[in-house]
């Protein structure tokens, strides 16, 4: 008998790099949303018929979060770069606990929004000191990095998402 629905994992980390900067390993993800707006529109006819139209596609800004490491100062080096912020591309992947991709958002426009480092102390938290990234984008991109050809999201095996219908 064959899985129809696939496989899922329960615990998933993040890696995320912007023009090739690779800003390491998240265990948190929060606010990767869009949203697709729609309008409703009534036709004076003797049934009172009402269409729905798509609107404008929203993207949240969304937030990485990690324990401090190393690889915090590949963020505060890109950010001190100052090569500019505009049109740049962004991937952002899900892994499992093997570390293989379960899968792949290429995103078009993304910028930095804040950074906020750990609130720690070692005194009276047994917490890890932690940091979190912020990052705003425009929207999503095809596998292969070209807006023109169609918007899709790819799963890690190999399967192709269309997602056209959404106007992105």
């Amino acid at each position: 008998m064959s899985n129809t629905f696939g496989t899922f994992t329960a615990s998933l980390y993040f890696t995320f790099e912007v023009d090739g900067y690779h800003f390491g390993q998240f265990t948190r993800l929060e606010g990767f949303t869009m949203t697709l707006d729609h309008e409703v529109r009534q036709v004076s006819s003797p049934s009172d018929t009402m269409h729905v139209f798509p609107g404008r596609t929203r993207y949240s800004n969304f937030r990485l979060t990690r324990p401090l490491s190393t690889d915090s100062n590949t963020f505060l080096e890109w950010m001190n770069s100052k090569t500019g912020f505009i049109g740049r591309i962004g991937v952002l992947k899900a892994l499992n606990p093997n570390m293989s991709i379960v899968m792949t958002w290429n995103l078009e426009g993304v910028l930095p929004v804040s950074w906020s480092g750990p609130s720690y102390d070692v005194l009276t938290s047994p917490e890890v000191a932690s940091e979190t990234l912020e990052f705003a984008y425009k929207g999503f991109l095809p596998m292969g990095g070209n807006p023109s050809s169609g918007n899709v999201l790819k799963a890690a095996a190999g399967k192709v998402i269309g997602i056209d219908a959404l106007s992105l």
